[in-house]
C-alpha cells in the first residue's frame, strides 16, 4: 500500500509486542515512517487511543478534537499537507 502511494492509513485497537497499535512508536515511526517511507498521515480508530499520541507518530485523533487533551494534532509529518494560512 505505501508503494502503491497510499495517502493515510489508520491505526486500531491491537496490541503491538505490548503496546497498543496507536500509541506505539516502534510501528507508526520506526517501521511505517522512517522504514517503509510512508509519507502520509495516520488517523487512530474512533477511541482508540489511551493518551496524547502525537510523539508516537498519530497525527489525527478520530472523533475528533476534544479527546484527550483537545490539542490539534500537527506534527511533522502532517505539517508537510498543510497549507501554511492553516497553521497560522
Amino acid at each position: 500500500a505505501v508503494d502503491a502511494g497510499v495517502s493515510a492509513v489508520m491505526c486500531s485497537y491491537n496490541v503491538v509486542n505490548g503496546k497498543h497499535a496507536c500509541g506505539n512508536p516502534d510501528v507508526l515511526l520506526t517501521d511505517l515512517k522512517d522504514t517503509m517511507g510512508f509519507k502520509g498521515w495516520v488517523q487512530s480508530d474512533w477511541w482508540a487511543l489511551h493518551s496524547f499520541a502525537a510523539p508516537q507518530g498519530v497525527d489525527q485523533e478520530m472523533p475528533g478534537i476534544g479527546g484527550h487533551d483537545g490539542k490539534a494534532y500537527f506534527t511533522p509529518w502532517n505539517l508537510n499537507f498543510l497549507p501554511g494560512a492553516k497553521i497560522d
